[in-house]
Order: C-alpha cells, then structure tokens, then sequence
C-alpha cells in the first residue's frame, strides 16, 4: 500500500509541473471521479437493504471519506502536517453543503416516475455533479488552506 501510495506521489509531482495552476483543481476532480465510484457501488449495494434516503446518505458518507483520505495525501498534500480529526471535521462540514445538494438533487430526480425514478443512479451522478464544486471551493479554502510558498 505505501509503494502504491509513493508512486501515486511520485505521477502528483510530474502531473503537478505539466498541468500548473490547474494541477489542483484537476486532481481534485479526478479524486472526486474515484470518490463517486464508491459512492454509487456503495448505494447499489445499500439499496438492497435500506430506503433510498437512508442509502443515499450512508453512501454520501463512505465517499466524503474516502475522498478526504485521498485529497489528503495527493491533493493538499502540503496540509498533512495538521490535524487529522480537525481537517476531517472541517472537511465533512465543508462538504455537507455539496452532500446536502448532492442528495437533495437525487431524491428531487428520483421523484415520480419519470426517467430518473428508474435510473437512480442516474440521478445519483447528476447529484454528485451538481455538489462537486462547492466541495472544491470550500475545501481549498477553508479545509486546507493555501499552501506555504518557499
């Protein structure tokens, strides 16, 4: 795991100096894309055995956390210095803003029985999109901070 985790440090470098300023942003949306992977395996799963209210939130939950692990190490890696529990906090909370729109978007699709009432996950990945940037901006800016110019 850690020769996985230093190769992935090592293509962050080489992708930080080809992309730039846009590095950042691009990383995080690339962790976003994994993050939504576990979260609609996660609610494809969990719809088997609880309401869509209540799996979609577990799943939404799964995924912040697995994308706070990972923006952690690779995309604010500057910022791993600080506390771990106080980021985690502070990223949960940034990120309920995008969770609550996020669900939101999803049961408001779901409703009815139109297309996305039989497509959720559709309407899932519509939510996802509809969070992602409000997570970055708040995350950049409140979570982790800009990093230490040397």
């Amino acid at each position: 795991m850690n020769q996985a985790v230093e190769r992935l440090r090592d293509l962050k470098q080489r992708y930080e100096v080809t992309t730039g300023r846009l590095g950042r942003p691009l990383l995080f949306a690339l962790v976003g894309c994994s993050g939504m992977v576990v979260d609609l395996v996660s609610l494809h799963f969990l719809l088997r055995v609880a309401s869509l209210a209540v799996s979609r939130a577990l799943a939404i939950w799964l995924a912040m956390t697995w994308n706070f692990w990972l923006n952690r190490r690779l995309t604010f890696s500057y910022a791993r210095s600080g506390s771990l529990v106080r980021q985690y906090l502070l990223f949960a909370l940034a990120c309920s803003v995008g969770a609550i729109t996020n669900w939101t978007v999803t049961l408001l699709l779901s409703a009815g029985s139109g297309f996305f009432a039989e497509h959720r996950l559709l309407a899932a990945a519509v939510g996802v999109a509809a969070g992602a940037s409000l997570n970055y901006v708040l995350s950049s800016r409140a979570v982790f901070g800009q990093p230490v110019r040397r």
